[in-house]
């Protein structure tokens, strides 16, 4: 609305409106451009005055603060200032000089602000009030408000300093500082810092030429100091600790009011000593946070070394967590942690006696122990490591009060000592002491496992107990479940508990005695029970013979039952003994009247019986005699273990023994017994023995025989003669029998086989290895001398055999398993169906003892001749059980044609006739004739037939043989009439007949096969042959059709021999020359007998 007034009145007035607009513009720049000329001549004014203005400001500010000071200032800018030659306070003694400062200011709205300052040449000194805990720095206190409660706050401006340094008077000594840096000050300022303190010292501890070279961070507001520390020399008088070339190397960090720090620090040490003690070369590590009254700690030692008159330590081990308290008397220390030490060496003193005690415990069973514990402990002593648990508090006044656990001792040798519980340990001036029992647990490296339970009573005594586990050494062993002592070192230690204890005594060995402790012992003797006591033991031996958990009433014999000095005497009476125990490791139990016994000397003892073994061998003796130089001797001994069902037992007519290296050895006579289910019966033994650690070894000749069978000569039964054994190893070792043998015919002395048998007595199983080579049946060796078996089946056997068997037994599977393989090269044999030769087979035993093989077995034969000789046959058969066998097929190439046996079982079992069925088949007669050497006779044709034969004790028959031709054939003879002695109507007739056509031939047999054989012979359709003389007479005839009907009654080869020497006189002369010589060879036997 002014604007629409305006303009009204400027258009009544006449005027345009532009040039009012115009006027006004024009007063408006020269009223500006006054005002800016005016300000430019006040600045102008103000920065040639400026020095003089800065001076007048600082002059009314020192003034009103009334603080003495002197200054140059050499330049103020807009922008920078520059004063030097700066002193405050005392000019003899300024609390700060600079040589020149210099100050950025930056201008804004706001008005001018201090941003940056450079300054070289600074030397400020101040001091701390530990009462107040307030830092001074003289004059410049003044420029502070005394009636501010705000804290301290550090100027957010930025600083560079060069050659700044600082003097600090504490409590606790002076401290130099030199700081180079620059940055901003409530964000980072980074410098150089070096610190020096010649002597610093707190209550009785001082520090000597401590020194800090490093970095000085203020880190938004928090002074942080990055470096190496260190001192010449520590030393606190009253506590007896000094400690030389400190350093520490690490982070420390103030808060931003100072009154709390911080670090992680590092350090090592030239050397530490505590009292007697001294460290050396130590190197650790400590992070820490606390204030002046209270700081907390968490340290590591990582290693360094420690001597002491006890224990010098190769490497130290410390780990801590605590805190030390600033008081009025001193410093209190309050830690926690875990300390270790390494390749320890303890001091040879703590040695002493232990020579003594293993020189005094010589032939005691605990010699071979205390033998190895006191090198063990030597060696043990010599490097060992350590580690406890400690909860400490020290106070400053002296003394200290620790409670310590987890003790944990190792050494190189293996020897671990550990503590159970916690330990109170008490020091005050030099006196250490326990406030509660010491409870450690000792084991490893040939030491034996102890606890014990250890307390100080008054002055140097002791008391205690001690419990060690089975510990051994030498054969020997301890366990000590309780036993309590009382004593004090040097001087009579009397002791009562109870101990299990093993070990040598004079030629023998206590094994697990469990006997009360009561005695005394006064460093050089002991002695124990002056009176009878119980005792129990796990086993007693002398050499071999362990006698087994008993609990024995032990009465002394004149004297202690055991005392030492000039040898250790153990001498009892023992009433009504019984023990169990074992011999070379097996069980053994036994019981007997009163026994007395001297460990020098022997037992005596009557009624024996004994059980030995795990599957026991029970033994049965009426009286032994046993003397511990000479040995034992018993008559009308038993000997038997394992089942009903599976006994194996010995009957010995004497039996004796005597000590040899590692057992005994001894002569058995006249000794009989059988192996559980082996078929066999030993007897007539006789040899030597000998027993070493439990295993029994016996050499001796036997005679065996079949256990189940019958010899009885009447009804014979059994499955083989009786054999001989010359010389038999048998060896029993843990449980086990083991026997080695060459098997004899007693007759003869052919070996028949060896012999590999194994029998567990445990479990009641074993085998036999029976192996034949080169066994060869003569006239003087026939198989029935081996076995009744062959008896009535073959004979005249010659040849050899070979085979091997395997028979194996158990008492709850299959019984007895008996396989076998056994054959023959080249076998001549007589059988019922005649003589064999050239028999080659091999037989598969499925049942050994049953005489039972698979099917299919082969027999090659070069020839058999059951009435017609048969060449290269091939019989297939199989053996059964109950003396069977049956016959699965045969054949033979014949005459051109093939002979065959038809299946059949022969059973020997019993007296009955046995059937043979020979098929014929395709036998060409000239071949057949050919066989007999009739070179004057010629045939032809081919037969084909079935020979059924029955063999009994008689001998064997053809009953109902046939043989038929095949279509027709020829017979002629070929050569000159022999017997010139026939009238001229035989002579006609033989001429007639030399060559006969037939067209059928039929030949019918029976009648037995060694005597006479009836045969018929049926021509059909008989005519003339070529070569046949014709005549009137023939030729009338030889269209007539004519049959021959010829029936003999001769032996079959008497019949050919008879038909062969018509035409052949010579075959007759050697026939009857082989006859004259066998009989001349029988003539000579019989006179050689």
């Amino acid at each position: 609305m002014a604007d629409l007034s305006t303009e009204a009145e400027a258009d009544q007035s006449g005027f345009a409106p532009s040039q009012a607009t115009g006027k006004r513009r024009l007063w408006l720049r020269w009223i500006f451009g006054l005002a800016a000329l005016l300000l430019i001549l006040l600045l102008a004014i103000a920065y040639w005055q400026r020095i003089n203005i800065a001076e007048n400001i600082a002059r009314d500010q020192i003034k009103k603060y009334g603080v003495r000071a002197s200054y140059q200032i050499k330049e103020i800018g807009l922008r920078t200032q520059r004063i030097e030659n700066i002193i405050i306070g005392d000019p003899a003694n300024p609390d700060l000089t600079v040589q020149w400062v210099e100050v950025d200011v930056s201008l804004n709205f706001s008005g001018a602000a201090l941003r940056d300052v450079r300054a070289n040449g600074v030397k400020l000194k101040g001091r701390y009030d530990e009462k107040s805990g307030k830092l001074s720095f003289g004059e410049l206190d003044k420029f502070s408000d005394p009636n501010s409660k705000e804290p301290f706050a550090i100027p957010d401006i930025g600083l560079d300093l060069s050659d700044a340094q600082l003097s600090l008077a504490t409590p606790w000594g002076l401290i130099g500082a030199g700081l180079d840096g620059e940055g901003l000050l409530r964000q980072r300022f980074e410098g150089n810092l070096a610190l020096r303190a010649p002597l610093l010292q707190y209550q009785d501890c001082r520090i000597d030429k401590a020194a800090f070279d490093g970095r000085y961070l203020l880190d938004f507001r928090r002074p942080n100091l990055i470096g190496p520390w260190t001192a010449q020399k520590l030393r606190c008088d009253n506590r007896d600790v000094s400690a030389s070339l400190a350093k520490i190397d690490g982070d420390l960090r103030l808060n931003a009011k100072f009154d709390r720090w911080y670090g992680d620090v590092s350090y090592s040490l030239a050397g530490l000593s505590l009292a007697d003690q001294e460290f050396v070369q130590a190197i650790g590590k400590m992070s820490f946070a606390g204030s002046k009254e209270r700081t907390n700690f968490d340290a590591e030692l990582l290693g360094g070394g420690y001597r002491s008159a006890a224990i010098n330590v190769g490497n130290l081990g410390l780990s801590a967590k605590g805190h030390m308290d600033f008081g009025g008397d001193g410093i209190a220390i309050t830690a926690k942690g875990d300390a270790g030490i390494g390749r320890a060496v303890l001091s040879a003193s703590y040695l002493t006696g232990m020579n003594a005690l293993a020189e005094n415990s010589r032939s005691t069973p605990v010699a071979p122990l205390i033998a190895q514990i006191v090198p063990t402990m030597k060696k043990g002593a010599s490097d060992f490591d350590a580690r406890l648990r400690f909860d400490a508090d020290m106070r400053p006044k002296g003394g200290l009060n620790a409670f310590i656990d987890g003790l944990d001792l190792r050494s190189r040798s293996g020897i671990r000592l550990v503590q159970s519980g916690m330990v109170q340990v008490q020091q005050n001036d030099t006196q250490w002491r326990l406030g509660s029992p010491l409870r450690l647990s000792l084991s490893g490296g040939n030491m034996p496992t102890t606890r014990i339970a250890l307390q100080q009573t008054a002055g140097r005594s002791w008391s205690g107990n001690i419990a060690v586990d089975p510990y051994a050494a030498g054969g020997a062993s301890l366990a000590v479940p309780a036993l309590a002592f009382t004593g004090t070192p040097g001087r009579t230690w009397t002791f009562n508990g109870k101990a299990k204890l093993s070990g040598p005594i004079a030629q023998g060995f206590v094994d697990g005695v469990n006997l009360p402790l009561n005695g005394r012992y006064d460093g050089e003797r002991f002695a124990l029970y002056d009176s009878c006591q119980m005792l129990s033991f796990d086993r007693i031996r002398y050499n071999q013979l362990i006698l087994s958990k008993q609990a024995l009433r032990l009465c002394p014999d004149g004297g202690s039952i055991v005392q030492s000095g000039g040898g250790t005497r153990v001498r009892a009476l023992l009433p009504g003994f019984a023990a169990s125990g074992s011999y070379g490791g097996q069980r053994f139990n036994t019981s007997t009247g009163t026994v007395r016994f001297d460990l020098a000397k022997g037992f005596q003892a009557a009624n024996l019986r004994a059980e030995y073994g795990d599957n026991p061998v029970r033994l049965s003796a009426p009286v032994l005699r046993f003397n511990f130089d000479k040995g034992f001797d018993t008559q009308n001994v038993r000997v038997e273990t394992g089942t009903s069902d599976a006994l194996t037992y010995f009957e010995i007519a004497t039996l004796n023994g005597s000590f040899a290296p590692g057992g005994f050895r001894g002569t058995l006579n006249g000794a009989n017994g059988k192996i559980a289910n082996v078929p066999v019966m030993m007897t007539n033994s006789a040899g030597d023995w000998t027993l070493v650690g439990g295993d029994i070894a016996l050499q001796a000749q036997l005679d065996i025989s079949d256990s189940e069978g019958n010899y009885d000569q009447i009804n014979p039964t059994q499955r083989f003669e009786k054999l001989n054994i010359p010389n038999a190893l048998v060896t029993f070792e843990d449980g086990i029998i083991n026997a080695l043998a060459d098997i004899y015919e007693p007759v003869t002395a052919t070996k028949i086989a060896e012999l590999d048998l194994r029998h567990d007595l445990n479990g009641g199983n074993g085998r036999a290895l029976l192996a034949t080579e080169n066994l060869v049946f003569t006239e003087n060796l026939t198989p029935e001398m081996l076995t009744p078996v062959t008896r009535g089946i073959v004979q005249n056997v010659t040849g050899p055999v070979y085979g091997d068997a395997r028979i194996i037994w158990d008492t709850d599977g299959d019984g007895i398993v008996s396989t076998g393989r056994f054959g023959t090269s080249a076998m001549d044999l007589s059988a019922a169906f005649g003589p064999v030769r050239g028999l080659k087979t091999e037989l598969l035993f499925t049942d050994l003892l049953a005489l039972e093989t698979a099917s299919g077995q082969v027999a090659r034969i070069d020839s058999v001749n059951p009435g017609v000789a048969a060449l290269d046959g091939i019989v297939r058969y199989r053996l059964l059980s109950g003396r069977r066998v049956e016959i699965e097929g045969g054949k033979w190439p014949f005459a051109g044609g093939e002979l065959s046996i038809e299946p059949t079982i022969w059973d020997f079992s019993v007296d009955r006739p046995r059937n043979l069925v020979l098929n014929v088949n395709g036998i060409e007669v000239s071949k057949f004739i050919d066989q007999f050497d009739f070179n004057n006779l010629s045939a032809t044709g081919i037969f084909d037939g079935r020979l059924p034969m029955v063999f009994d004790e008689t001998g064997g028959r053809i009953v109902g043989g046939e043989l038929i031709a095949r279509g027709g054939g020829n017979i002629s003879y070929i050569g000159d009439l022999t017997y010139m002695d026939l009238n001229a109507y035989a002579n006609f007739a033989f001429d007639a007949l030399r060559s006969i056509d037939y067209s059928g031939l039929r030949i019918e047999m029976g009648g037995n096969l060694g005597g006479e054989i009836i045969t018929n012979i049926k021509f059909d359709g008989i005519k003339q042959g070529d070569g046949a003389k014709r005549n009137f007479i023939t030729r009338q005839i030889e269209n007539i059709p004519i049959r021959f009907n010829i029936r003999i009654e001769a032996s079959f080869f008497e019949l050919m021999s008879l038909v062969r020497s018509t035409y052949d006189p010579q075959f007759l002369a050697q026939k009857n020359i082989q006859q004259i010589r066998a009989q001349q060879e029988e003539l000579l036997r019989s006179k050689n007998k």
